[in-house]
């Protein structure tokens, strides 16, 4: 555009120097000089005229320029703006990205965790079936040799009824032959007389033999009605001991389906964890035991929360442990209940360590009132300074209590 101008503008001059020499040449002749200055303002006239032709080409030239760099700055701002968004999105995705991977890593380890407590419950189980299985066949085992030795005293006491049978009968015909005898001695002869001895000393000796075999039969008869007794305890014992395996099979089964079903439960609740974990990781704690003594959930916290950032998934694992652990132990299941807790332990739970401390306090377990099961006052100690070092604050308490 540039040179159009310079170019109309160099037309410009040699027009008005031509004007010039029209100029001069109208001096010589004003004939031609007439005829040279209309030929002169003629071209001028277009020459004029294309100038303004060109200098409208040059404005809409310009105008056009300005418009195609305002349309290339809004570009610019659009693109700019653009791509500043999209590296916005790209960085949110990535976010989401890491938390997605962060928490299906939680969720895969959750699963193992459970997966693994529903097989250790059920290698429990099947411990607690075995060694039922082999309590029963030997009990089985115990009642069939008291049956045989009753068998065998019934035997023994039927052999001496039948041998007191066979002396009765031999005393009663030894006694009708005496009476013959005497009768044979009351008619006087002497050989009669001597054989009436000898009847009496046969009599005298089976009586003897009579008494020894009722005796034995007493005997006998005495150890057979022991036996019994003892067959009948036996059984009775045998049944009991049968009647506590099955009812502890059906516990570690009741044990082993509800491991299954925290475990599903766990699974469920993976895509919620959001949600739950701020309100359930606080409400365990409140009826975590099962007796009257109980350390309010507020004190027993302390602050171990309170400055701590919890992965929400996390937080709802720990929960439902608690709840179950809790569950558990309201119903007298202490080794149950110990094995969840440990589980929350690892997690790092400060609450679990207190309540796990608690299952092992000797002086704990004696106010709840439970039986069989042993405490652990040195791993007590050590999960209550566990619990307060993580800021439980009824731990220390407990602690001196221990010490004492």
């Amino acid at each position: 555009m540039r040179r159009e101008v310079e170019t109309q503008t160099a037309l410009a001059a040699k027009a008005s120097e031509e004007a010039f020499r029209l100029k001069k040449a109208s001096e010589s002749g004003e004939a031609e000089l007439q005829k040279s200055l209309q030929q002169g303002r003629e071209r001028s006239a277009r020459l004029e005229q294309d100038l303004a032709a060109a200098r409208r080409d040059v404005e809409t030239q310009t105008a056009l320029a300005a418009k195609a760099s305002e349309a290339a700055s809004r570009l610019k701002q659009a693109s700019e703006s653009g791509e500043a968004e999209l590296r916005k999105s790209l960085q949110q995705e990535r976010e989401r990205f890491a938390r997605l991977e962060r928490d299906l890593a939680a969720a895969r380890r959750d699963v193992e965790t459970q997966t693994a407590l529903a097989a250790k419950a059920t290698g429990e189980a099947l411990r607690a079936k075995r060694a039922a299985e082999a309590d029963a066949a030997e009990q089985k085992q115990s009642m069939q040799k008291e049956r045989e030795r009753a068998d065998a005293l019934a035997q023994g006491l039927s052999m001496t009824r039948s041998a007191l049978y066979a002396y009765e009968a031999r005393a009663r015909k030894l006694e009708d032959e005496a009476a013959e005898l005497k009768k044979a001695a009351a008619s006087g002869a002497p050989s009669s007389r001597q054989s009436a001895q000898d009847g009496r000393d046969q009599a005298a000796q089976l009586e003897q033999d009579l008494v020894t075999a009722r005796r034995d039969l007493e005997k006998q008869a005495a150890l057979a009605a022991k036996a019994s007794e003892e067959v009948a305890r036996t059984r009775q014992a045998a049944e009991r001991d049968a009647a506590s395996l099955r009812s502890s099979l059906q516990q570690e089964r009741a044990r082993a389906e509800q491991l299954e079903r925290d475990l599903a439960l766990a699974k469920q609740a993976a895509p919620n964890a959001v949600t739950v974990g701020s309100t359930a990781r606080g409400k365990p704690a409140e009826n975590a035991k099962p007796v009257a003594d109980r350390t309010p959930a507020a004190d027993v916290r302390g602050d171990a929360q309170a400055n701590s950032k919890v992965n929400p998934k996390e937080a709802a694992v720990e929960a439902a442990l608690l709840a179950r652990a809790t569950a558990l132990l309201g119903q007298g299941d202490i080794g149950s209940a110990r094995i969840v807790l440990e589980r929350a332990v690892e997690m790092g739970s400060a609450q679990a360590s207190f309540s796990l401390a608690e299952s092992y306090d000797p002086l704990i377990l004696a106010k709840w009132g439970t039986l069989g099961t042993r405490g652990d006052a040195t791993k007590a100690q050590d999960l209550y300074a566990k619990a307060g070092a993580a800021g439980i604050k009824a731990a220390q308490a407990r602690l001196e209590a221990l010490r004492r």
